[in-house]
């Protein structure tokens, strides 16, 4: 088979599994389907809230996030700051112990830096008040210093913000040399995203590799940070590096993926955060699992606890 075979083969995989998901949404919508549920969990924030007060109650803790991105319809806009600001209040009044992410592009840095950034400001302010931590999610590597200059100027007037880092960056030591410096809060993930090949590492190895050697990097240099994985090597190693530098981290796992082993972090001491992403617009959310894990790792979340 000629590369240009193989391309096309991609490509036509690639479009069967965007259509399963299109149907598996149809079903939801219908039915409520266990298989996206296991991740999502819910359309509202009614939903959002019950799982992370069951959560909560497994003495772990909750990060929120309301699905969207590129968004540049100015009433979505305005419906997903609302849902925002509805969110923190209660998570403010039930007590709960959870968290809020928020992506650039749902909040205006797809129209243009100064509508997210005023937006964002905003949600900074408000987390403050309501003593709520708030994280800002990475996007494409294009989105990303616009949204660092944000987060960073933000540290000013709140303490209590944290921001995501992509293992797969190339750059994503450098990321996070400048964050940490300016005093923020790393949460470091390996990414999802599709970028080209001068930008992100592809090879699992050279990921890995990169998340480790970025690890390091905040064990020496931060307080305060994140290890959001489920790769379990990379785990061990935190375990490890913790005893090495005696330092505790927040471990992130997502929402119904390798839940036995969040539980067993969590009894034995570490502080664990749980993703919780909620809302109508899933779909490019469960792709990107799906695109980043494959078939096998989505397959073992369904049938695993």
């Amino acid at each position: 088979m000629g590369k240009s075979d193989s391309a096309k083969l991609i490509i036509a995989k690639k479009a069967i599994l965007k259509s399963c998901f299109m149907r598996a949404g149809e079903t939801l919508g219908r039915f409520g389907s266990f298989f996206v549920r296991r991740w999502i969990a819910g359309i509202s924030i009614d939903d959002a809230l019950g799982c992370a007060s069951h959560i909560n109650v497994q003495d772990k803790v909750a990060t929120i996030n309301y699905l969207g991105e590129d968004l540049t319809d100015p009433a979505s806009l305005d419906k997903t700051l609302s849902v925002y600001i509805r969110l923190m209040t209660r998570i403010k009044k039930l007590g709960l112990k959870a968290e809020v992410a928020v992506k650039p592009t749902q909040i205006g840095l797809a129209v243009n830096y100064d509508t997210f950034y005023k937006n964002y400001a905003y949600l900074v302010r408000l987390a403050k008040k309501q003593g709520v931590f708030l994280w800002m999610d990475a996007e494409r590597h294009d989105t990303l210093d616009n949204a660092y200059t944000a987060y960073i100027d933000s540290l000013a007037t709140n303490r209590n913000i944290g921001v995501c880092v992509q293992a797969y960056l190339r750059r994503a030591c450098e990321y996070a040399e400048g964050l940490t410096n300016a005093g923020g809060v790393v949460r470091l993930v390996k990414g999802a995203y599709r970028e080209s090949i001068k930008i992100a590492y592809r090879e699992r190895k050279e990921i890995s590799k990169n998340y480790v050697g970025t690890m390091e990097y905040l064990f020496r240099h931060s307080n305060r940070f994140m290890i959001a994985t489920h790769d379990e090597q990379i785990i061990r190693k935190t375990l490890v590096m913790e005893k090495k530098f005696k330092k505790k981290v927040m471990f992130g796992m997502l929402n119904g993926i390798k839940g036995n082993l969040a539980s067993q972090l969590s009894t034995s001491g570490e502080d664990l955060h749980v993703y919780v992403p909620f809302g109508e617009e899933w779909l490019p959310y469960v792709y990107r699992r799906m695109r980043e894990g494959g078939a096998s790792f989505i397959l073992r979340s369904v049938f695993s606890r």
